[in-house]
């Protein structure tokens, strides 16, 4: 029978502790497990590995039983499981006929103990390799498609799929697709939400932010604002001051009741960039004027 060398198998030290075990199975599970290598008969082997070196070192019985199995002194002939007298195989003696997910070391050694490492769950089970793993995974959208709600075509597993954009959607809120995880699971898409430097999202409410000429700020204007689903018509009041907001009452950012947040539209004055010598000449007598 062949010695199973678990930390070897994960990749860490003899004195890692439970969640530096947890990190490197979790990464090495993830490369090698069956979905991302169809048809792969190594990477099917090393998974299998990979998830009964966890077993054992997720466990602090098996752990303390295998490395007091690892202090043995073999001797030339190296390992000899008939040394140990059959005190810890389940049932008593040696035996390769418990479950094929486990090699005959561990059967040995450890399948009195039971099953129970998953650390993709809060219950106490085994990911094997048919069993259905919820999968985790972050996606970017734009502020226009948040809020207009959108269908929109990702490509999961090389193959493209719709994926509906709920309208109002938050940041950091996911979006469950069922059945497109591990071995079947469900996949839980993570929203991230980019704004842009004209509009941005502040909490219920939508900020726009809009260049005015300084004659518009002064004398008060109405101007047309285009926003992803609808175009505004918003009047400025006289003497108003850059920076300043004006507040339109639901107009805003999609709320769970289906009602709307308010909306800010923020405005900056700013000269025109190709004025004439005759529109100079203006803005120099009102700058001696108010000198």
């Amino acid at each position: 029978m062949e010695y199973k060398d678990y930390y070897k198998d994960l990749g860490v030290d003899k004195s890692a502790d439970k969640d530096t075990i947890k990190k490197a199975y979790r990464k090495l599970a993830k490369k090698f497990h069956p979905d991302n290598n169809p048809g792969n008969k190594r990477a099917e082997d090393r998974f299998k590995e990979i998830n009964e070196a966890y077993e054992v070192l997720s466990n602090d019985e098996k752990r303390k039983r295998y490395d007091t199995i690892g202090n043995q002194d073999f001797g030339p002939q190296g390992f000899d499981p008939s040394s140990f007298g059959g005190q810890y195989s389940y049932g008593g003696g040696f035996s390769s006929a418990s479950s094929s997910d486990f090699s005959d070391f561990f059967n040995m050694f450890f399948s009195d103990l039971g099953m129970g490492a998953d650390p993709f769950s809060t219950q106490a089970r085994r990911p094997r390799a048919s069993q259905q793993i919820d999968s985790q995974a972050q996606m970017s959208i734009s502020i226009e498609d948040a809020i207009l709600g959108k269908e929109m075509l990702v490509t999961l597993d090389d193959t493209k799929v719709n994926l509906k954009i709920p309208k109002g959607i938050r940041p950091g809120q996911k979006i469950k697709m069922k059945g497109r995880g591990q071995n079947g699971g469900d996949l839980y898409i993570t929203i991230d939400i980019q704004n842009t430097a004209s509009l941005y999202l502040e909490g219920d409410d939508l900020v726009k932010e809009i260049d005015i000429y300084p004659w518009q700020a002064y004398l008060g204007s109405s101007i047309q604002i285009k926003m992803p689903d609808t175009n505004l018509k918003v009047s400025i009041p006289k003497k108003f001051r850059g920076g300043s907001k004006i507040r339109l009452k639901g107009k805003g950012y999609h709320k769970k009741d289906k009602s709307r947040g308010d909306l800010y539209i923020k405005l900056n004055i700013i000269n025109p960039s190709d004025m004439t010598e005759e529109d100079e000449k203006i803005y120099e007598s009102l700058l001696n004027k108010y000198s």
